[in-house]
């Protein structure tokens, strides 16, 4: 070529083709514009061969540390070759040492293995007596298990005779109870209860009731007994009974007996004492053992 230079045409077709080449692998548009208005005279031209110099020069001086290194290396690689037939030189000394070491050490070897061969044979003896005292004591075990078993049952047996001893020996005990509690007669008076209260006027004698409510309420009164007394026809009876119905709504009532002056029976001393006695049995059972012993 006698020029580096080309005509106008010439240069937009080229640049026209290289540029279509480059938008297809991804190049921008702007910059490929760029790059065209770009300047590129013969001082562009002296820099780049300017930094080729420099880069060069700098390959040069990195090439010269290298051989500066590869001499160090072969000094050092002739060392380690020194040292190594010096290493040579020493262990060809003590190769006979090593030879009895090794021999020792395959002596060793052999009665270490034979220790160990006596040892796996007194292992499987060993394993083999564990074994057998595993039977043995699995066959003890089942047998205290059998004899556990059987001590057991003659416990729960033993247990339901005791049981059945003590339910035998309650059912007496109830039985004798009962036949010494049916010789006392109890009376019942629910009907003249109902006769005599059917008689009160609410809201009268209250004062009488109180009384006696702040009596039974008192725990520090020294007076087990309270008598109400009056002349005939005072209403006595109808305090009574009144007094009977409020005490048997409140649960406080173990028991009680109407003396009938026309009536011989319930004005018999021993039949009201059996026939309270045989109230209180249902109300305090401390009571009813007292009075069976």
């Amino acid at each position: 070529m006698s020029t580096t230079g080309v005509d106008t045409p010439t240069f937009n077709a080229l640049w026209q083709e290289i540029s279509a080449v480059l938008l297809a692998l991804g190049l921008d548009q702007a910059e490929i514009d760029r790059l065209k208005a770009e300047s590129f005279g013969e001082k562009d031209y002296l820099d780049v061969l300017l930094e080729w110099a420099d880069s060069e020069q700098e390959f040069k001086s990195q090439l010269k540390q290298l051989r500066q290194f590869q001499t160090e290396t072969r000094q050092d690689i002739a060392k380690v070759l020194q040292h190594q037939l010096e290493d040579r030189k020493t262990l060809g000394g003590n190769f006979p040492k090593l030879e009895e070491g090794y021999r020792i050490e395959n002596e060793t070897h052999q009665a270490t293995k034979e220790v160990r061969q006596t040892q796996l044979e007194d292992h499987k003896t060993l394993q083999d007596s564990i074994s057998k005292l595993e039977g043995v004591f699995q066959t003890q075990i089942r047998t205290h298990q059998a004899v556990e078993d059987v001590h057991e049952a003659l416990q729960a047996g033993l247990q339901e005779v005791k049981q059945e001893n003590e339910d035998l020996k309650r059912k007496r005990e109830m039985d004798r109870t009962d036949d010494l509690l049916r010789k006392l007669t109890m009376s019942e008076f629910k009907g003249d209860i109902e006769y005599h209260a059917q008689r009160f006027q609410e809201g009268t004698r209250e004062w009488i009731f109180k009384r006696v409510e702040d009596w039974l309420d008192d725990r520090t009164s020294q007076n087990r007994v309270m008598v109400v007394s009056g002349n005939a026809g005072t209403g006595k009876s109808v305090i009574s009974a009144v007094i009977s119905q409020r005490m048997q709504e409140a649960g406080r009532l173990s028991g009680n007996h109407f003396c009938q002056h026309n009536n011989a029976r319930y004005r018999k001393p021993q039949l009201m004492l059996q026939s309270l006695a045989s109230h209180l049995t249902y109300a305090l059972p401390e009571y009813k053992n007292a009075l069976v012993e």
